[in-house]
């Protein structure tokens, strides 16, 4: 017989609110001084570091809601739902971002100069993250040139319980989940999406599920 419907995948609205005219845009010079307390060598060692602050609270929340105000910044392609039929996770969204607000645009371009060896030249677009309660996105490993990919954090922690990005080393036994937590809006966890990392282990990546609230989002150097 026919299969039942699919289910419906719940996904938060974007919110909304007053954006200013001019846009908080973070310099070169601020960014890198933020980033100055970054370890690459961590990054290289673990798989997976956190990094506070590398938008403001302020500049985060520019971004976020300036996806609410101007749908031209997103593709007008549907959006991709995250299923459980699809083996990728469950209420959980994403889609293309093709113009970068100003302050996404500068945090991409300062970590793309931190990272070594820097994101190869075709990952340079970035997708809105949406997950609802219950979303979850399961471990899995992005095939790329560049074995850095990023995330970063739109809305306050405290909106939502759960969603911490989590990496895990394939080869380690037993297998061990190591959960990165954000702390803030405007933080931004940097992993290694595959074996291309430093060391060439078999990194996979996902998120744990949100048990509470919504969860919004930016994913870097798809």
């Amino acid at each position: 017989g026919k299969l039942p419907p699919a289910l419906p995948v719940p996904v938060p609205e974007l919110p909304t609110g007053d954006i200013p005219s001019e846009p908080t845009i973070p310099s070169a010079a601020a960014l890198q001084r933020r980033l100055s307390a970054a370890d690459h060598a961590v990054l290289e060692r673990e798989g997976v570091l956190l990094i506070k602050g590398l938008l403001s609270k302020k500049e985060a929340r520019e971004v976020l809601l300036s996806f609410g105000a101007n749908k031209k910044l997103l593709d007008t392609k549907p959006e991709q739902k995250l299923r459980a039929s699809t083996g990728s996770g469950y209420g959980g969204g994403y889609t293309t971002i093709v113009k970068q607000p100003p302050a996404l645009a500068a945090a991409c371009d300062a970590l793309r100069g931190w990272l070594t060896p820097p994101p190869d030249d075709s990952q340079d677009k970035c997708l809105l993250l949406r997950y609802g309660e219950g979303g979850v996105n399961w471990a899995h490993q992005d095939q790329a040139q560049s074995p850095w990919q990023a995330v970063l954090l739109l809305n306050p922690p405290t909106e939502y319980e759960g969603g911490a990005l989590y990496i895990v080393d394939a080869a380690e036994e037993p297998l061990k989940r190591k959960e990165v937590p954000f702390e803030s809006e405007g933080d931004v966890v940097v992993f290694a999406a595959n074996s291309n990392a430093p060391g060439g282990r078999q990194w996979y990546h996902g998120m744990s599920e949100v048990r509470r609230g919504r969860r919004f989002a930016v994913g870097l150097f798809q």
